[in-house]
């Protein structure tokens, strides 16, 4: 799946913006964003539903989406947040 495609449905259909997704195994990711508090709980709770639908509507039936709010997203070599991530041992 292309991150472009994640990223999209994410902003467009959750209006969710300050986020990452990291692939942390074959059918497990985190949605996590930097933002605290309830608008945080609210803001993942669309964005877990939203890219649920997507991933199910694309094939991906057994995929666990695992939220966390309050931390910022790991940097690439650029100080820019990657918005999609694989995490490597």
């Amino acid at each position: 799946m292309l991150p472009l495609a994640l990223s999209t449905v994410l902003e467009d259909d959750a209006d969710l913006f300050d986020f990452q997704i990291v692939q942390e195994g074959p059918n497990d990711l985190l949605l996590s964003t930097a933002m605290h508090g309830e608008f945080a709980r609210g803001a993942l709770h669309r964005g877990r539903a939203v890219l649920d639908a997507f991933l199910k509507q694309q094939g991906a039936l057994d995929v666990h989406i695992r939220c966390r709010s309050g931390q910022p997203g790991r940097r690439g070599r650029t100080g820019k947040v990657k918005r999609v991530l694989v995490q490597t041992p």
